[in-house]
């Protein structure tokens, strides 16, 4: 979220969403901090450049170690005067979208509300400002109308193409039932799996993507099966349906079924 107020407000003072978490938008947590810079009217622009550049590696820090030495610094390249800008308005916040803390978040990879602002374009190239409100309204519905075929034209591609190198036995269940960028992410897991010796799980990249992790393949790669549906949140589901449990996990039940009723089928 861009830090409005109101959301702030219901989340931290009236307590209206106590099952969720709530992430600033790492594009406007940037914005601010530079348009701050600019404001402060201290700096050049080349000092401003650099500011940025910290600025964002700041936000973008994946390990608290990192997290500490950006903060840093960022901190001494402003003036004495100016370092309670960060050590008071964003190192309180720093949860809610410094990378090593957002990362940790459902939020499936993402971290700016740009995916869906990106719209605000789109329909701006269909309307303007002296449009009548009849034909702005069936411009939009136009617009709408597209994008749903484009949205549905995106799944029956992924229920036909196939992932480019992917292995063809493990990955033959997913294809054609997931989407690919829920394919993609898998096989990098799986890539993991089968390269490096696994440590102990975090469960880290399952609660953001709720897609199985390394660890959580490593029965599919010890018993050679193809990686089950079940191990995929219904949100990937290409004919997906809504979850009502908060709180989910991979699953190899349908996979036990059939092992135990092998023996007797013989």
């Amino acid at each position: 979220m861009d830090q409005s107020r109101g959301m702030i407000s219901a989340y931290d003072t009236l307590g209206c969403l106590p099952n969720s978490d709530l992430q600033y938008c790492t594009w406007h947590a940037l914005d601010a901090m530079v348009g701050w810079y600019r404001k402060a009217g201290k700096y050049i622009k080349d000092q401003i450049d650099v500011l940025k550049a910290h600025s964002h590696a700041y936000i973008y820090s994946r390990t608290l170690e990192a997290v500490e030495l950006n903060r840093k610094q960022l901190t001494d390249l402003l003036l004495p005067d100016d370092r309670h800008y960060i050590l008071e308005t964003w190192k309180a916040r720093e949860r809610r979208f410094v990378a090593y803390y957002t990362k940790k978040l459902t939020n499936l990879g993402q971290t700016a509300t740009s995916r869906v602002e990106g719209f605000n374009a789109k329909v701006h190239r269909h309307t303007n400002h002296q449009m009548g409100l009849q034909k702005a309204a069936n411009k939009l519905i136009s617009f709408v109308d597209d994008s749903w075929r484009g949205f549905f034209d995106d799944n029956d591609i992924a229920r036909v193409e196939r992932g480019i190198g992917i292995d063809r036995h493990f990955f033959q269940t997913p294809q054609g039932i997931i989407t690919l960028p829920a394919i993609a992410l898998i096989n990098q897991q799986w890539q993991l799996l089968i390269t490096n010796p696994q440590g102990k799980c975090t469960n880290q990249f399952r609660k953001q993507h709720l897609l199985p992790c390394a660890h959580n393949l490593q029965t599919t790669w010890s018993m050679g099966i193809p990686i089950p549906k079940s191990l995929v949140h219904p949100r990937w589901w290409l004919d997906g349906h809504i979850l009502k449990d908060r709180e989910w996990k991979p699953t190899y039940e349908p996979v036990q079924v059939v092992l135990l009723q092998l023996p007797h089928q013989q």
